[in-house]
């Protein structure tokens, strides 16, 4: 099963598995005693948590495989990594890919509803760390008026390794103050990301 929903780049290789969904409070041995009160700062994953975002796959894939092939980048990096990869090359790519997200400046998108209350009952700033460009991200939670409640947003232009990998949590570390730290994502590789990071994380289905 692939799902459309999640981040769009990683689509064409990510298999669902039922036990991948199961919380990380199982991993972490949270369970029975995790509270958000516990919480000092909140992080998000944005496609699949924060908004779905309507891409077109096939000419984001096809764009992406033309540059790789181009530049000789391995065709067995994760689609996320090669954008990433690109970019490095020329900002010209990323340029692209946030033109893509946005279909030409008119993004098209579902909030998700549940993650939108619940960050709207924080009355917290969170942080946001995602494979989506950061212009994409800005763009929407302006449109929104929720971008006052985000601290920082690090987006797939400022990072040089994909999640699972906790390179991009980084370029949060000098914003954060010390204390618990929750990460909010929707898929196994956000959950892999939080575990490498040594955060804590739930699956977006478990907000409460």
């Amino acid at each position: 099963y692939i799902s459309h929903k999640w981040p769009w780049w990683e689509n064409d290789f990510y298999e669902w598995k039922p036990f991948a969904r199961k919380s990380f409070r199982y991993f972490i041995g949270l369970a029975g005693n995790f509270t958000y009160n516990s919480v000092k700062l909140y992080l998000f994953d944005f496609d699949g948590t924060i908004a779905d975002l309507s891409i077109d796959w096939d000419e984001c894939r096809a764009f992406v495989n033309k540059g790789c092939k181009e530049h000789q980048i391995s065709n067995e990096l994760s689609l996320s990594q090669k954008i990433i990869d690109l970019g490095k090359i020329s900002h010209d790519y990323l340029d692209v890919i946030y033109q893509i997200e946005t279909t030409k400046g008119a993004p098209k998108y579902t909030l998700i509803a549940t993650t939108i209350n619940f960050i709207k009952s924080l009355n917290k700033e969170i942080y946001i760390i995602s494979h989506n460009h950061s212009k994409t991200i800005a763009d929407i939670l302006t449109k929104e008026g929720l971008i006052n409640s985000c601290q920082k947003i690090i987006g797939i232009n400022y990072i040089n390794f994909a999640k699972p990998n906790s390179e991009p949590y980084q370029h949060i570390q000098p914003y954060i103050k010390l204390g618990s730290s929750l990460y909010i994502g929707d898929r196994e590789t956000d959950r892999q990301f939080a575990e490498s990071a040594n955060l804590d994380f739930i699956f977006t289905n478990e907000i409460i």
